[in-house]
Parts: C-alpha cells; sequence; structure tokens
C-alpha cells in the first residue's frame, strides 16, 4: 500500500474522493493487516467498538475512518481526555501527510469567547471536518455540532463512559440517536473490563441498546448478588459476589467490537524485587492495620471501605513518616535506590497512584532530571513525555497511573524498564501501564519490576495483578479474610 487509496481498497470500503489515490501515506506507518481489517469493521456497522489490548494500534484506522467519511459529507468528531488532543493531531499529521490539504482539523481547547467567536465563524464559512475536543466540551458543545452536520463520533478512553448514569454517557447517547435513524459512533478502549464486568454494560448499551435494555436486565443476566442485612436501620443491601453467563456476555460485547492483542518481538517479563521492611517500618505498619481495622469495627466492609484502606497503607508502605511523629526510613525507598542504580543509566519508568507519592519520588531522584506526569503536571503532559524521550539527562519519568498509563506513546523507543513504586487496584490500569513500553516500536525485552513487601498488602495486589482471570470479588465479607490481605498472608 503506498497511497490512502490503496488502503481503502484494501479494507474493501472503496475510494470516495480523487485526492484519496494521490495522498501517500508515511512509509513507516503502512497500515498493518489487522488495521486493514479495522477499517474494514468500522466500514461495516454504524456503531462499533475497537478493543484492542495496549499498542496494537488502534489510533491509525480510527484516523483513516475520517478521511473516508468526510468527502461524503459527515463531519468526525474526536473526543478524549485533554493531554491527549495535541498528541492525537500529531499523530494524524504523521501518519497522513499532507492530509490537511483537503480535509481540515481543529482542537477546540480555547476559552469560552474564543470558541464563541469560532462559532460565529464557522456557521458563516463551514465547519471543520475533523473537531477534536475534550469530554466536557463535548457534553457542552455536543447538540450544535450535531446540528452542524457532525454525524460520526470517536471516543477515545471509552471507560469514560462506562456509568451509564454519568452526563458524558448521557450525551453520547444523544448524539448517536437511535438505532433506526443513528450517527456514527466508534468507542476505542484497550480496557473494557476495567475493575468489575459490569464495565462492559455502557459500551454494549451504546452499541445496541435493545441486547439488554436496562441495566437491570443486564444484572439478571449475568450477575451473582447476596442480601446483607446491616444491623442501622434494618436496611438490607445487595452486593454482587460473583458473575454468570460470560460466554453469552463476550458474544454480545464483541458482536460489534473487535479485539486484537499485537505481540512485541519479545513479550515483557516480571521480574520480583523483595523488600523486608526494617523493625520500626514494620511496627508502624501492623499498628495502622490494626488502628483503621478497629476504626471499622462490625460495619460491611464493602469496597468503598477497602479501597480507602488500601490507599493508606499503600502511603505508609512508601512514606511511613507521614504517619509518625518520628522520622522512619522508608524499607522500599530504599530498594528502589539500589534498584535504579544497578540500570547503570538506562532511563526508567516508574508508576505510583498518589500525587504526593509521585512528587516524592521525583524529588529523591531529582540528580536523574525526572519528568512528571500526573494531574497536575506542570507545563502540560506532552512537554514532560518529550524531556523523557529526548533529553539524554532525563533519566526518569515519575507517573501516575491515570495520566502516564494510557494516550502516551513513544516511551518505548528510549526505555525498557518499568518499576511499580505502588501497585493500581485493577488489572486493566495494570495492563495500559506495560502496554507504554512493550508496544510496536519497541526493541528490547521490557522488564517490569514488581518490588513485593513482604508481610503487606503489595503481597495481595502482585497477586491479583498476575492473576489471569481479571474478574476481581467486589466484596470481601469476612474480616479475617481481608486482614490476611493487609498482612501479605
Amino acid at each position: 500500500m503506498k497511497t490512502l487509496a490503496d488502503y481503502f481498497k484494501k479494507a474493501g470500503i472503496g475510494v470516495s474522493a480523487p485526492w484519496q489515490s494521490k495522498l501517500t501515506l508515511n512509509p513507516l506507518k503502512i497500515p498493518e493487516p489487522h488495521q486493514v481489517d479495522d477499517l474494514k469493521f468500522l466500514g461495516k456497522f454504524a456503531r462499533a467498538g475497537l478493543l484492542h489490548k495496549p499498542g496494537a494500534g488502534k489510533t491509525l484506522p480510527v484516523q483513516a475512518y475520517g478521511l473516508w467519511l468526510a468527502p461524503l459529507g459527515n463531519k468526525v468528531i474526536y473526543t478524549m481526555p485533554p493531554a491527549l488532543m495535541e498528541q492525537f493531531k500529531a499523530s494524524f499529521e504523521t501518519n497522513f501527510p499532507g492530509f490537511q490539504k483537503h480535509c481540515s482539523l481543529h482542537i477546540f481547547d480555547q476559552s469560552p469567547k474564543v470558541r464563541e467567536q469560532h462559532l460565529t465563524r464557522w456557521k458563516k464559512e463551514g465547519f471543520p471536518d475533523f473537531m477534536v475536543l475534550s469530554y466536557v466540551a463535548f457534553k457542552q458543545y455536543h447538540a450544535l455540532l450535531a446540528k452542524q452536520g457532525y454525524s460520526a463520533l470517536v471516543v477515545d478512553e471509552a471507560t469514560a463512559v462506562k456509568h451509564t448514569s454519568s452526563n458524558l454517557h448521557k450525551c453520547v447517547r444523544d448524539f448517536v440517536g437511535s438505532t433506526q435513524n443513528t450517527n456514527g459512533l466508534v468507542l476505542m478502549t484497550g480496557t473494557p473490563v476495567e475493575t468489575n464486568v459490569e464495565d462492559c454494560f455502557a459500551l454494549i448499551h451504546l452499541l445496541d441498546p435493545f441486547i439488554y435494555g436496562s441495566r437491570r436486565a443486564f444484572d439478571r443476566a449475568h450477575c451473582i448478588k447476596v442480601t446483607i442485612p446491616i444491623s442501622k436501620g434494618n436496611r438490607v443491601i445487595e452486593k454482587i459476589t460473583g458473575y454468570k453467563n460470560l460466554d453469552a456476555l463476550h458474544r454480545n460485547l464483541y458482536r460489534y467490537c473487535r479485539r486484537v492483542d499485537v505481540k512485541t518481538s519479545e513479550p515483557y517479563r516480571v521480574s520480583e524485587v523483595p523488600v523486608t521492611l526494617s523493625s520500626a517500618h514494620r511496627r508502624l505498619y501492623h499498628a495502622l492495620v490494626n488502628e483503621r481495622l478497629a476504626e471499622i469495627g462490625d460495619e460491611v466492609i464493602d469496597l468503598t471501605t477497602q479501597q480507602s484502606l488500601y490507599q493508606a497503607l499503600q502511603k505508609a508502605i512508601v512514606d511511613p513518616s507521614q504517619y509518625s511523629e518520628v522520622p522512619i526510613e522508608s524499607s522500599l525507598l530504599n530498594t528502589l535506590d539500589t534498584l535504579i542504580d544497578s540500570l547503570e543509566g538506562r532511563k526508567v519508568l516508574v508508576y505510583a497512584w498518589h500525587t504526593d507519592v509521585v512528587k516524592l519520588l521525583a524529588k529523591r531522584y531529582e540528580k536523574l532530571n525526572p519528568a512528571m506526569l500526573f494531574g497536575e503536571t506542570v507545563g502540560g503532559k506532552d512537554s514532560q513525555r518529550l524531556k523523557f524521550v529526548q533529553d539524554p539527562t532525563c533519566r526518569i519519568m515519575v507517573a501516575n497511573y491515570k495520566s502516564g498509563g494510557v494516550g502516551v506513546d513513544e516511551l518505548q523507543t528510549v526505555c525498557s524498564h518499568m518499576i511499580f513504586a505502588q501497585y493500581p487496584q485493577a488489572p486493566g490500569l495494570f495492563q495500559q501501564a506495560v502496554g507504554r513500553l512493550a508496544r510496536k516500536g519497541q526493541s528490547e525485552r521490557v522488564t517490569v519490576y514488581f518490588p513485593v513487601v513482604k508481610g503487606t498488602l503489595s503481597v495481595h495486589f502482585r497477586n491479583e495483578l498476575l492473576r489471569r482471570d481479571e474478574l476481581q470479588e467486589a466484596v470481601v465479607l469476612d474480616k479475617r479474610a481481608l486482614l490476611k490481605q493487609l498482612m501479605g498472608e
């Protein structure tokens, strides 16, 4: 394939404009067979999902999808987290050099006043073929854009619409319309089941609302529930304790979706790094466990309570001093020092969950000229990405899972070592994070370091993340079982 028209013909969707035969593809970005099948799939269904694992290249076919639709009179909205918008535009220009001679693209992220000026001008001169905007902007402008000829929507990181009660999900549903008179919809995510099986209901409901009809019908088909009495007020609550009919769920999800796993030439390997707490650090951790469990008392230990407990204890493992009146040296940080020194100058990507831990690690490794990715990243996400990729003196990137675990490319060109200073609490986030390095363009086998702190809940997290079965328990009913998790038994 040399031209965009070749790509279209290979996918069996036909050429829709003469210039497509002249638009030369980037020779380094020639669509792979699965990306040809992706475009063919998108051309077949009005609503579709690309649920490929990280690194499989979902972006290229959805950009080609827009280039196919635009000459047919359709305008396309691409909505995504703000930090991904500039990178999306840059990849569009890289994948299809010169496309803007034929189709216009605008990133709609200006101030409200400037946005209104653009809208006034576009109403006279015509709206851009491709509108790239954040979820927040989409919620505000989706109805207006639908009236201006935008008839297709691509939602990147589509786990953002996994709650049917959210305003974003409702706005996507409103934009798409009924299945009899539908606008185009493409959902993109590498983690359709981020934490629980229920996560995929919203995706199915957007692609075909008639498969289940309602969340209640979905729960009846696939969720096993128990009724738990609450002593106060003689009330009861329902908790999901398991799942059923998963083969049928899989068929329903992939009726209008595709999933591809493109493996690197060498798979990643996990290297466990044992960590033994000092006596002072161990005493503090055990005291904190007993203190927090005493606070819970006889309450039902639901998922919210667990997560709050997990978060506090993960912090205590990294930085015990914040829970102590006297300084306590962190056994984990001392181990990380030794591990990073052993890499002998090679770049390393370090993941943490909490913002204050990201900042703590960046300060500790200040001599390595760190790049940081978290919710308050100074200078913008892309500037920090480029610093890590382009600056040879920047030897470490410290990233939060939400900011640095999705939508960040090119790290694999300079780095093959990754450390989980704190564990993500969902397998989907783990796979996304590993996918920043174990993806196309990686020339070495990726090594993922798991510091396993003996006698703590990091043992439980390690076991959960490496399980092949991604179905997570939604509730822990037995306090003794929870205590075993926290103490790493």
